[in-house]
């Protein structure tokens, strides 16, 4: 390999490798599930150890058995599938970890006071708990 496409292979972040390795759907899969992890160049000689390591053992797993619609399916709905897409897709997840906690973080008093209020006798009297042992199953509180 020449010095010149070898530092442009070693400036490639790992996602960016693993999706010139597996190119199709297979690798775009294993990217979307552990692109967080990925998304950095091999910066040291373990690293790369490791990601030859990874190489070596995505090479060797046996093929999936995936009917072959189901295969059609997943390379049509994820062929603009790349490395920008998929930054995104992490980035939003982040996101909407954040908003959670956020709307968690404001609303902890309301929601304690829910709660509370499930616990309460005016709750169970409106809802009329039934457990099997197994499940809860709620009857509304109707009229006879």
């Amino acid at each position: 390999m020449s010095a010149e496409l070898q530092a442009v292979e070693q400036g490639k972040t790992i996602l960016d490798r693993l999706l010139s390795a597996f190119p199709g759907y297979y690798g775009r899969f294993v990217c979307m599930h552990f692109a967080r992890f990925l998304n950095e160049p091999i910066q040291s000689p373990a690293q790369q150890a490791a990601y030859e390591t990874v190489l070596s053992f995505l090479d060797a797993v046996p093929a999936l058995d995936i009917p072959k619609e189901l295969e059609d399916y997943m390379t049509a709905y994820t062929s603009g599938i790349g490395t920008d897409q998929i930054s995104d897709m992490l980035d939003a997840v982040k996101n909407h970890m954040k908003i959670q906690t956020l709307f968690l973080q404001n609303n902890a008093e309301m929601l304690e006071s829910y709660l509370q209020f499930k616990k309460s006798a005016a709750y169970k009297k409106f809802f009329r708990l039934q457990t099997d042992g197994t499940s809860a199953h709620i009857q509304s509180h109707q009229r006879v």
